[in-house]
């Protein structure tokens, strides 16, 4: 096993000493068992970057997003990335139409079999429209999370509030940040 485990250990910091290969079991046995949604990293690289991060959208740090349509309203979902990382989603818990939602607080939940997270609303204004879809095929977000996979539509207290979130280049640079 040891023999093994030491062509990974330079890859995630540890150098091949007992003490190292020892910390190292420690450290994957605590990431499997007791954070089980988190992945050892990968060897940096182009490619460990992730997914799908669309240009016609805005997003916030806690992984949501939000659409423009012409009309002035906004379709919020979470992203590729969230999905990546919450795994199978089994529920989704969103605002109730006619709600008020607040840019960067918590409007909602996404559970899956390994665990939960809050999601965030990343503007402010009145929920209009929910995905209902959602309730009876929640694995939609897993499957399209920028397209059938939206949580809810808000009319916008304030457009201008969009310039303050962050464009797909500045989100996949803190995507890259956290990996």
């Amino acid at each position: 096993m040891r023999d093994s485990c030491s062509a990974i250990l330079p890859l995630h910091g540890f150098n091949s000493s007992r003490a190292s290969y020892l910390a190292y079991c420690r450290f994957s046995v605590f990431l499997a068992i007791v954070v089980p949604s988190v992945k050892l990293p990968e060897k940096p690289g182009k490619d460990s970057v992730m997914s799908d991060i669309p240009a016609d959208v805005k997003y916030i740090e806690t992984h949501q997003w939000v659409r423009l349509a012409e009309d002035g309203t906004g379709t919020v979902g979470i992203t590729d990335y969230a999905q990546e990382k919450l795994g199978d989603v089994v529920y989704i818990g969103v605002p109730d139409i006619g709600a008020m939602v607040t840019g960067g607080e918590e409007a909602g939940v996404a559970e899956s079999v390994k665990s939960a997270s809050d999601v965030f609303s990343p503007v402010t204004g009145e929920v209009l429209e929910v995905n209902e879809s959602l309730e009876d095929e929640p694995e939609k977000v897993n499957e399209d999370p920028y397209g059938d996979g939206w949580l809810f539509k808000v009319r916008l207290a304030d457009p201008g509030e969009l310039d303050s979130l962050m464009d797909a280049e500045t989100y996949a640079a803190h995507v890259a940040a956290e990996e």
